[in-house]
């Protein structure tokens, strides 16, 4: 996602202004100057705006803070580290994970927030590890 930050007349970066950069550039044959000029943006922001394609979509860098889980995370990375070892049909479901954690620990939370936070991660990392781009929850892969 383009921000401008505080050059220009700041703020966002608008879809609109995106493609009269784009259409400026690569249909008039315009340098890079002329649309920064233009927009009352930096060169580099008119380079990223000509480098992206599109669409733009929001990528969250890093997990923010979790108050319900976080205290318990390390008990699931622990549990779902021994389930590797384990036969399939032996590893942790997130409703036994929750089931665990609500009588061990009594867990506040819900069992969509340990499936979402820790199995989607767990799920992914060892999709990513086969080479796989989806995760099926529902079936075992063959």
């Amino acid at each position: 996602m383009l921000t401008a930050g505080s050059e220009g007349n700041g703020g966002m970066i608008k879809v609109a202004e995106i493609e009269s950069i784009r259409w400026r550039h690569f249909r008039e044959g315009v340098s890079v100057r002329g649309p920064a000029r233009e927009f009352q943006r930096s060169r580099r922001t008119i380079r990223r705006a000509l480098a992206d394609p599109g669409p733009w979509e929001y990528r969250r860098q890093r997990l923010g803070p979790c108050p319900v889980l976080d205290p318990v995370a390390k008990v699931i990375a622990g549990w779902l580290e021994q389930d590797q070892l384990a036969l399939h049909k032996q590893r942790h479901t997130a409703h036994r994970i929750c089931e665990c954690l609500v009588t061990e620990y009594e867990f506040a939370g819900g069992e969509s927030s340990v499936r979402r936070r820790e199995l989607g991660a767990a799920v992914g990392a060892r999709a990513a590890a086969e080479g796989e781009r989806d995760a099926d929850f529902g079936q075992r892969p063959p």
